[in-house]
């Protein structure tokens, strides 16, 4: 195919970064001659792509443009950087090498201005994936954005740019850019509701709910992003709960997998990742408890192949507060002695030998 890489996509191999979030590319050509070609495509019929091609289980989304000269500018020099990965070469026709290695970002004067919603998701995965700063200039341009692309960017593209930030290096960064330029209260206001909430002092002196879960993502020991939507998650559930018995949040986590659930899908998710996020959000406050219950109510879960990254979140959950780390490890020392006795056919799930009960 003849295409080119281009602005987020560029910079991850530009940066060398393995990815498992999809790839955008310029094909030279227009829409009927792509759809010539022997490819399976789909049209998803948004601004930011006129068709999405899957090998290999990856994704490319695809624009068309008449020639490489056609190329759409961009107010960030960065973003601007091409690679044809036929050639395995760069085309830097800004000059914006400098600002590569110092992770900077730089305006082209003469490129006209994108939406602004559309440029603070860029920034905050630029900001994320490759700890890019941004001058006071681009800021402002940030902030006034115009014309260009449609002012609101599509779902697709939303969900696309949330895996690239989940995914990056520094979450916490980006989301913390996002939530001061307003987009989260404008498009994810599940999330922005999280600001307005207060924790207890005693567990919590790091700040309220938002701050809370942005530490989480410090903790990680993958970017993968079914985990890292799940630390995004976990507390989403709190706004709306309701203080009951001594708990201020009481079920937030019961609450949340169905904010949860509306919060993903609403930005088209795949089925079996909301499933899994949404049982990681509703269950992730159980491993504290694990070690106090019966084998009968914790074995549905202990068995399940969700269960190791329930007990990551845990650990990034407690490890996030002031809160001793000791739970976890015995959460993880029940879990140890759970898959043990489970290899055991002698041994029920609690240890307890069969012969002994069953056999006099």
């Amino acid at each position: 195919m003849n295409s080119l890489l281009y602005g987020i996509s560029s910079l991850e191999r530009y940066y060398d970064q393995n990815t498992i979030t999809p790839k955008f590319a310029y094909y030279i050509g227009d829409l009927a001659e792509l759809a010539g070609e022997d490819y399976e495509l789909e049209y998803p019929g948004v601004d930011e792509a006129d068709a999405v091609l899957t090998e290999n289980d990856e994704s490319i989304y695809i624009k068309c443009i008449d020639s490489v000269d056609e190329v759409p500018g961009h107010p960030f020099s960065v973003c601007n950087l091409l690679y044809d990965s036929d050639r395995n070469i760069f085309y830097d026709k800004p000059g914006c090498y400098p600002e590569l290695r110092k992770r900077e970002i730089r305006l082209v004067a003469d490129t006209a201005q994108s939406g602004s919603w559309r440029l603070k998701l860029e920034s905050a995965v630029l900001i994320s994936r490759y700890g890019f700063s941004l001058s006071d200039e681009a800021v402002e341009l940030i902030n006034e954005g115009s014309s260009g692309f449609s002012e609101e960017p599509s779902v697709l593209y939303q969900r696309l740019m949330l895996e690239k930030i989940l995914t990056g290096k520094n979450p916490a960064d980006g989301l913390s850019f996002l939530k001061k330029t307003g987009f989260i209260d404008e498009f994810w206001p599940e999330l922005g509701a999280l600001s307005g909430l207060d924790h207890s002092k005693e567990y919590h002196p790091e700040g309220g709910v938002w701050k809370h879960t942005l530490e989480t993502f410090s903790y990680r020991k993958t970017a993968d992003l079914q985990l890292s939507l799940a630390l995004l998650l976990h507390d989403i559930g709190k706004p709306d709960s309701k203080q009951a018995d001594g708990n201020r949040f009481d079920r937030h986590a019961q609450i949340g997998s169905s904010t949860a659930f509306r919060f993903m899908k609403k930005l088209g998710f795949e089925s079996e990742m909301i499933k899994n996020v949404c049982y990681l959000v509703e269950r992730h406050m159980l491993p504290a408890a694990i070690p106090r219950l019966p084998a009968y109510r914790i074995e549905s879960d202990m068995s399940s192949a969700l269960f190791p990254v329930l007990l990551e979140v845990f650990r990034c959950d407690l490890l996030s507060t002031f809160r001793s780390p000791e739970p976890y490890y015995d959460a993880c020392r029940t879990y140890k002695s759970f898959l043990k006795n489970k290899k055991n056919p002698f041994r029920s799930a609690d240890g307890k030998k069969l012969l002994r009960m069953y056999v006099e």
